[in-house]
């Protein structure tokens, strides 16, 4: 009877052994899993720090661009990227949520599988929300450092465009119209016109006109064309400020330069309006065919018709 109760007693021992060993065990599994879930929560939040970060590095554009599409470029780029951490933020704030969910309500019970799917699904709608918020955040800052970028270049496009167009008409001076008194000792000197409106000059299209190139002969006398005469019609030529650039020695080089200050004006995107100035008579238009005052001379030679003869002059 005794041996009974101390083998009773002995099997009753090692259960609760073994039961305590199953429930140890237990505690390390639910310790385990804990340590698991704290760890893929702590990831998480790096992760979503990271993603953070990454949004926030999205913002930074380049100090300086080479032209408008490559800002652009940039631009799209960069939404992009934010984009992508926006969602990888997202992500990991879902996961978590997770994770502390099944650390808070991992029993198995009706109740704690009840409270574990709620806190997923209201972590969802934060983590969502959060992400849209941080995101939407750094994409205003992005356009809103776009726009001074594209301010700051249009500025130094029109500082660049008035240099460059400033240097070109200080290539090609003013010239005044010759008078007696004036020491050139060529008789017939070439010179063009140009009109431009200055408080224009940063416009990309603006227009400058231009003329032919034409004469000046100075008179049998030494004296030159009229100045106040020559001016009047100059003026009459455009609305726009002119100037008289010259002189040239001969015909081909006045074109070549006039030709050059064309090229080089719609280089930097101006358009070219030309000019017709037919001179004088008497220094634009003179030849050995035309009297002084440029008319055509009459052929001394030259058979009358009498007034009273028809087409076949019978």
């Amino acid at each position: 009877m005794k041996k009974e109760q101390d083998e009773k007693q002995l099997n009753e021992t090692l259960r609760k052994i073994q039961q305590d060993r199953e429930d140890q065990n237990k505690i390390y599994d639910e310790i385990d899993k804990k340590t698991s879930l704290l760890r893929q929560g702590m990831a998480a939040g790096t992760a979503v720090e990271r993603a953070k970060n990454e949004i926030k590095e999205s913002t930074k554009l380049k100090e300086l661009y080479a032209s408008i599409e490559e800002l652009n470029a940039d631009f799209s780029a960069r939404i992009q990227r934010m984009d992508a951490a926006a969602e990888t933020m997202k992500q990991q704030m879902n996961a978590g949520f997770a994770a502390k969910a099944d650390m808070l309500y991992s029993s198995g019970s009706t109740i704690d599988n009840g409270f574990n799917a709620a806190s997923k699904l209201i972590g969802g709608y934060i983590s969502n929300a959060k992400a849209e918020k941080e995101r939407e955040k750094a994409a205003l800052e992005l356009e809103r450092k776009k726009k001074l970028a594209e301010a700051n270049m249009e500025i130094e496009r029109k500082k660049m465009l008035a240099a460059l167009r400033n240097e070109l008409f200080h290539k090609f001076p003013k010239t005044a119209i010759p008078v007696a008194s004036s020491k050139i000792q060529e008789n017939v000197i070439y010179f063009f016109i140009y009109a431009f409106d200055s408080t224009r000059i940063t416009e990309k299209q603006a227009v400058m006109h231009i003329s032919n190139v034409f004469p000046l002969v100075r008179y049998n006398d030494g004296t030159w064309p009229l100045k106040s005469v020559i001016e009047k019609e100059i003026n009459a030529l455009s609305p726009l400020p002119k100037t008289l650039h010259g002189y040239y020695a001969s015909r081909e080089e006045a074109e070549a330069m006039q030709n050059a200050m064309k090229d080089i004006y719609t280089k930097t995107g101006g358009n070219i309006q030309s000019l017709q100035y037919k001179g004088r008579p008497g220094f634009a238009t003179g030849s050995e065919d035309t009297d002084f005052w440029g008319n055509k001379k009459k052929d001394p030679n030259a058979k009358k018709i009498p007034a009273t003869s028809d087409f076949w002059n019978q």
